[in-house]
């Protein structure tokens, strides 16, 4: 088994429609595998501590998050959309990048 875990959600995409995409095109590239367990969260603190243990397979960002700092954004948005990603979110990914993690 394959676990899969993906960040997604954000800014002005749809992301449901994607997300679907996304795991249909994963699943057909690994159609050799006997199943692939995917698990989507839209938290960067869900995202960061499920990456950590157990380790997963295979991770995939889909997700549109920044800071919307630009003047053309309304606080409304902000508050529901905006985000930083956590230095220590940055060090993971990392690790796992040079753990063979794809």
């Amino acid at each position: 088994m394959i676990t899969h875990l993906v960040l997604t959600g954000g800014w002005a995409h749809d992301f449901e429609t994607q997300f679907t995409h996304l795991t249909e095109a994963v699943h057909a590239g690994l159609a050799d595998v006997d199943e692939v367990e995917t698990t989507a969260v839209d938290r960067l603190d869900w995202f960061a501590s499920m990456l950590r243990s157990p380790r997963p397979d295979l991770v995939t960002v889909q997700a549109c998050h920044f800071r919307m700092l630009d003047e053309r954004y309304t606080v409304e948005q902000r508050a529901a959309f905006a985000r930083e990603t956590p230095e220590e979110l940055r060090r993971d990914l990392r690790r796992l990048v040079s753990l063979g993690t794809p």
